[in-house]
């Protein structure tokens, strides 16, 4: 969706006005400044996740003990 409004300026041709979310509820867009803004919140909620995993797996790889692998804070 994001790739088909950057190239042609809108929603294409047949899209019901809303997105569907993971629990299966459909969330409203009313138009493409709607989607923009949950795109941006997917996006940043992504990155956050991403960094979130390095730090993880920095950790994990920095600890050399049980007790320093479950001194991390998951």
């Amino acid at each position: 969706m994001a790739n088909h409004i950057a190239f042609c300026g809108g929603f294409p041709d047949g899209f019901p006005g809303s997105w569907k979310a993971t629990d299966k509820t459909m969330l409203p867009l009313a138009d493409v400044d709607a989607f923009r803004a949950m795109y941006a919140s997917m996006t940043a909620q992504g990155t956050e996740n991403f960094n979130h995993s390095q730090e993880l797996k920095a950790q994990l790889a920095a600890a050399s003990t049980p007790d320093a692998i479950a001194a991390i804070q998951w």
